[in-house]
């Protein structure tokens, strides 16, 4: 995730990366987060796609939440 939002691939692939597992959080060696490299014109649609994938994730993985 970090190669794809570092280098603006997520830009060209937010339709197939709403459908996956998105983990922000996890730090590289230089403890940046993939979040830490979008600025902040990016942020707002970098956060729909993650809110994209999530609810894809809730309706269509076939696991009981609660």
């Amino acid at each position: 995730m970090h190669h794809i939002v570092k280098n603006k691939y997520w830009i060209k692939l937010k339709k197939d990366l709403s459908k996956k597992k998105i983990d922000i959080s996890i730090k590289n060696k230089s403890k940046y987060r993939p979040i830490d490299y979008l600025s902040p014109d990016e942020m707002d649609e970098f956060i729909d796609v993650l809110v994209e994938s999530y609810l894809y994730r809730l309706q269509n993985v076939s696991h009981v939440w609660m």
